[in-house]
């Protein structure tokens, strides 16, 4: 396996639709560099009754296998905030993305919203400010077009704004999110995931290999030891999206 490390550069770009269906349905989309995927998730008003996953694109071979992990939702309450969804599914077995996917799509629902639309950016923080700190990034997270997050980051910690400085977006940090209101607690959710995928820009993978190869730990569905001697990296699945942000999400509309 060859793994050349490289300067983070560009804008990475990470967008989340979540819509309504009908009165039982819910389907959400997510897209970023590395991962195009759907779900559609129904319900009867309290609890989960299906859930139905498209891949369009994704980094490992062992990646559809997570579609069926993610079904033991079904039988599963509504909940109101998108985190709790570890209360109910183990996010070790899942791929961490359907899962993430998964609890913003379940809050969709208990909150009966109609349409929203999530788009994360990450960029260098020397990029977007003259005296930016150099090896800090800008996270930036808009729902509807409306900015409601942002974190200028420093290897994991969040550094400004102020009500937020000294918080790892690593250790303690889902102790602190819950302290937040439904609300501001999704928004960190998502702008925090987008950061550590952010970090892949990082990495380029120069030749095909197994995720056992990976110094990774049993963290989701590719990792775990009966998938992960097997999967090989899918290796055109990248897309950058860095100047042309109305290329993702192109099966929004249709439901996998």
């Amino acid at each position: 396996m060859a793994i050349e490390f490289i300067e983070f550069a560009g804008t990475y770009r990470r967008q989340i639709d979540l819509k309504t269906w009908n009165g039982r349905t819910v389907v959400g989309w997510l897209e970023d560099d590395y991962h195009h995927f759907g779900i559609t998730l129904c319900h009867n008003g309290s609890a989960i009754t299906d859930v139905r996953v498209a891949e369009p694109r994704h980094p490992w071979t062992a990646c559809p296998g997570a579609a069926e992990p993610l079904r033991n939702l079904v039988g599963k309450p509504l909940f109101g905030r998108c985190s709790d969804i570890g209360e109910f599914i183990d996010m070790r077995l899942q791929c961490t993305h359907l899962f993430d996917l998964a609890g913003l799509l379940v809050a969709h629902a208990f909150h009966r919203r109609d349409h929203h639309r999530y788009h994360a950016t990450v960029r260098r923080l020397d990029e977007v400010e003259p005296d930016g700190e150099a090896g800090w990034l800008r996270a930036a997270l808009s729902r509807d077009g409306v900015e409601v997050m942002q974190w200028d980051v420093d290897d994991n910690v969040i550094m400004r704004p102020e009500c937020a400085a000294g918080r790892s977006i690593d250790r303690g940090f889902r102790e602190w999110v819950e302290t937040l209101d439904t609300a501001n607690a999704e928004h960190a959710f998502v702008t925090r995931r987008a950061v550590f995928v952010s970090n892949g820009r990082k990495i380029v993978l120069t030749e095909p290999h197994v995720a056992d190869e990976m110094p990774m730990l049993a963290v989701c569905h590719n990792y775990q030891p009966q998938h992960r001697k097997d999967s090989m990296r899918v290796m055109d699945s990248i897309r950058r999206f860095d100047t042309s942000p109305e290329d993702m999400l192109s099966l929004v509309g249709t439901k996998p």
